[in-house]
């Protein structure tokens, strides 16, 4: 699981975690956590079924926009979301450590 920290307050990150999953070519939420981040305004829908959630950290860091779709998948398995290959592949390297599940992300 990735945590992600969101910018709900300035003083109040709102947690998200997602899974990593390389076998999705995109990254998908629940429609419980489309519906809550479209409520607090933290999502913006680019098209009838693409939603763009802006301001996201990862240990502080921040990332680029990361272009999500609502699916039923993650709720199934117990998650919030689902990374998938396109979030990975804003990165010039990703690296996996087999002993502590250590992941990192290095921008191009």
């Amino acid at each position: 699981m990735i945590e992600f920290a969101l910018p709900l307050l300035a003083a109040i990150p709102w947690g998200l975690r997602l899974m990593l999953n390389t076998s999705r070519l995109q990254t998908v939420v629940s429609p419980r956590v489309r519906d809550d981040l479209l409520a607090v305004g933290l999502l913006r829908q680019d098209s009838p079924r693409v939603y763009r959630l802006s301001g996201t950290r990862i240990a502080g860091e921040p990332l680029p926009d990361l272009a999500v779709r609502a699916s039923p998948g993650p709720a199934v398995l117990g998650v919030e979301g689902m990374l998938g290959l396109d979030f990975l592949n804003q990165f010039g390297r990703v690296c996996l450590e087999n002993d502590t599940l250590r992941l990192t992300l290095t921008h191009r």
